[in-house]
């Protein structure tokens, strides 16, 4: 009777062993896919900075700042377009700096601020703080990110005139 009973035990002891590597061996399901984190985590930094032109106190600022960082963790909106490089990411940066700019100067609305610009179609009569706050997406140099990116118009005219 102990013959069945050990031949049991090591075949238990066998299928735990292996289930035991197999679960050290499979990939986790913890890993990120996410596209941007980091330029994500920059541009965030940057609005959260910015805001304090809208009238953002520098405990808002720090906690916009460690919000954005965590929300980053998702990467950017578009992960079609791939892993922004950094001349873009300053682009977009810099936009945000002069959209800024144009709130601690008063502009009323974003229409002709500087280093600002829209993309085709976008309200020009939001705010300057409106933009920084809410709407960054429409800043031309930050479309990138975007779900649903900017079209150039001129790319389509170009398309169609070749058909």
């Amino acid at each position: 009777m102990s013959r069945p009973r050990t031949l049991v035990g090591l075949l238990l002891s066998a299928s735990l062993a292996a289930l035991a590597l197999v679960s050290l061996l499979a990939p986790t399901s913890c890993g990120s896919d996410a596209v941007g984190v980091d330029a994500c985590r920059t541009i965030e930094t940057a609005r959260c900075n910015a805001a304090t032109a809208c009238g953002f106190a520098d405990d808002k600022v720090q906690s916009c700042t460690l919000f954005y960082r965590d929300q980053c963790l998702d990467g950017v909106e578009n992960a079609d377009a791939g892993t922004p490089v950094t001349a873009t990411i300053d682009a977009c940066v810099a936009a945000v700096n002069a959209t800024a700019t144009c709130a601690k100067a008063g502009a009323k609305t974003i229409q002709g601020c500087a280093g600002a610009a829209l993309i085709a179609g976008a309200d020009t009569t939001l705010t300057p703080c409106v933009v920084l706050q809410e709407k960054v997406d429409l800043l031309a140099a930050c479309n990138f990110a975007s779900l649903v990116p900017a079209v150039d118009a001129g790319a389509i005219d170009a398309a169609t005139d070749a058909k």
